[in-house]
């Protein structure tokens, strides 16, 4: 069994992606974990070959300023506490480009294997974090993100000559590093749930009061820009009274929604249910009639996305509300799981009325099924432990 060192630069309780890397891996090797955030029961979803170490999370000015400009070294201090620890490590895994330096760092200590998980294009998303209406602000962030893209790259690039596995979530941001850094071979290994689950399903309809006839239109996930929620409240003044929209999940976002409900006087047709465990987010999904995917193309690493919920909603047997983006596309191409629709109110309206027609005479049924064999956990995690195996 090999000791494996993997570096998480958050929580790791709501990262559905992370707990089954972990959880894999851990089957046939021993992992430490230095990760932020950590919760009382992180140790709860794994067995006995992992250990976790839990680190503060710095706000210093020097980690501020960091985090604005040089990203790349915030989370440093993680890999001195990887070295402290005093462990030996023959494999270190980096999760997203704020890791990399430091376990690039961790590897060279310990003469280990580098494996470089990158879950989107990091330097791409950048500006997710700076929104101003101010003019002066908008100026100003516009060069700040202009800088740490710039140094990002040149830092990723200039790491990837240490990695020896290199993986992504989906074959289109396989293709862009491939291409964008002459990398010989990117690993696609899904971010799908596994197919497995005895959990109960959550009851809406007896929970909320919901008619039997009433439509039940699902979203689950963070509650934030970007996902074609102030889109899809603005959508349900438009829908009949007998639907109903359920939004399961916390953010910023949340309270500027009930407010839009509210003023659209439809506040009794949403129900804002909260966060669930991720574990739990295919069998709440399942009671639904439709999934709601409205993911919108902010930067060029949203616009290659695969949502999570896609495949979540797939296992959840549900047909999905899909936006026209490059990965959504891909798999109702290739499976008749829902769907597409522009992000504006007509075309949704469109699509949900289509979903509805076909559904009630069975077109789904037999795709969704097969789309659920195809994308699942228990099939991504042979890709996963294969390269281990290489290493």
């Amino acid at each position: 069994m090999k000791k494996v060192c993997m570096v998480l630069n958050g929580g790791v309780a709501g990262d559905a992606r992370v707990k089954r890397l972990i959880k894999t891996i851990s089957k046939d090797h021993f992992l430490d974990l230095f990760y932020i955030d950590g919760l009382k029961n992180d140790a709860d979803f794994f067995n006995d070959n992992v250990e976790l170490y839990p680190q503060l999370k710095r706000n210093s000015l020097k980690s501020k300023l960091q985090r604005h400009s040089f990203f790349y070294n915030e989370f440093n201090y993680l890999a001195d506490a990887a070295i402290r620890s005093g462990k030996q490590y023959d494999i270190v895994y980096a999760n997203d480009l704020p890791t990399l330096t430091a376990c690039s760092k961790i590897a060279k200590e310990y003469q280990a294997k580098l494996i470089y998980d990158s879950h989107e294009i990091y330097t791409e998303t950048i500006n997710q974090f700076f929104n101003s209406t101010n003019a002066f602000k908008s100026l100003m962030f516009k060069n700040v993100i202009g800088f740490m893209r710039g140094v990002g790259t040149s830092q990723e690039r200039k790491l990837l000559k240490d990695v020896d596995r290199f993986i992504t979530v989906n074959s289109s941001l396989a293709e862009y590093f491939q291409n964008k850094y002459g990398f010989r071979k990117v690993n696609v290994v899904m971010n799908c749930p596994e197919t497995n689950s005895n959990k109960e399903a959550v009851d809406f309809r007896t929970k909320y009061n919901f008619l039997k006839s009433d439509v039940i239109l699902y979203y689950h996930g963070m509650i934030n820009n970007g996902r074609g929620l102030p889109l899809m409240i603005e959508t349900m003044a438009h829908l009949d009274d007998c639907f109903k929209l359920i939004i399961v999940g916390e953010g910023p976002l949340l309270s500027d929604l009930k407010k839009q409900a509210a003023s659209l006087n439809i506040g009794d047709r949403i129900v804002f249910h909260g966060s669930v465990p991720s574990e739990m987010l295919v069998n709440t999904a399942s009671e639904a009639d439709v999934g709601i995917n409205l993911l919108e193309d902010l930067n060029l690493s949203k616009s290659m996305a695969s949502p999570n919920k896609l495949f979540e909603y797939i296992q959840a047997g549900i047909p999905v509300l899909c936006s026209d983006t490059l990965e959504n596309k891909k798999v109702l191409d290739h499976f008749k799981i829902g769907v597409s629709t522009k992000n504006d109110v007509r075309s949704i309206l469109s699509a949900i009325n289509k979903i509805l027609e076909l559904n009630q005479i069975g077109a789904f049924s037999e795709s969704i099924q097969n789309a659920r064999n195809e994308f699942n956990w228990n099939k991504q995690e042979k890709i996963l432990q294969q390269l281990f195996e290489e290493l």
